[in-house]
């Protein structure tokens, strides 16, 4: 009886485990599904925000810019301030989750006898039979095999090329006078 009890015990430890599992995957899932543009616009626009605080409390550094030039955000140093930006939120993430991330306990990883490459190859096993049990393959039928093939490939390459010369026969490729001659063309 008392197994029983104990088995059952454990069955409901697991079932509310489940149910909990899911429940987060579901929660998660909503969220991606309806939140994921509305994160990607927050962090747009916490960047935008960062970024015009930063540029006016460092202009010594950026110059006169614009937060919204394309051609300073491609520059070294709107590059320079985006790193900045990753580099700071992604600290900010960290330390959000840091005291979420636990390692669950679990049984230790238990490490192999394997003293080195002679005891691999000791407990490694290659068949049994010897050389005798590989199959042997005559290789003048391979190579009679790859004559055949070659001398029929032959003509289809030959009448491929010269196809591809009798359509780029009057082709001269690119030059000055080749440009000029279609310029007055």
């Amino acid at each position: 009886m008392n197994a029983s009890l104990t088995e059952a015990q454990s069955y409901s430890r697991e079932a509310r485990r489940a149910e909990e599992l899911a429940n987060r995957l579901e929660s998660q899932a909503s969220f991606f599904k309806g939140d994921s543009a509305a994160g990607s616009l927050n962090l747009s626009q916490a960047y935008r925000e960062w970024g015009l605080a930063e540029i006016e409390r460092n202009r010594d550094f950026y110059g006169n810019v614009r937060f919204d030039d394309v051609t300073f955000q491609l520059s070294p140093e709107g590059q320079a301030l985006q790193a900045k930006f990753i580099e700071g939120y992604a600290e900010q993430l960290r330390d959000g989750i840091e005291e979420r991330l636990v390692l669950a306990p679990g049984q230790p990883v238990s490490r192999p006898a394997i003293s080195g490459a002679g005891s691999v190859r000791g407990s490694a096993q290659t068949g049994g039979g010897g050389l005798g049990t590989v199959p042997q393959v005559d290789a003048g039928n391979i190579h009679d095999e790859v004559q055949r093939a070659q001398a029929a490939g032959r003509p289809k390459i030959s009448g491929s090329r010269g196809r591809l010369d009798a359509v780029t026969k009057g082709a001269q490729g690119a030059s000055a006078e080749a440009a000029d001659d279609v310029k007055e063309w």
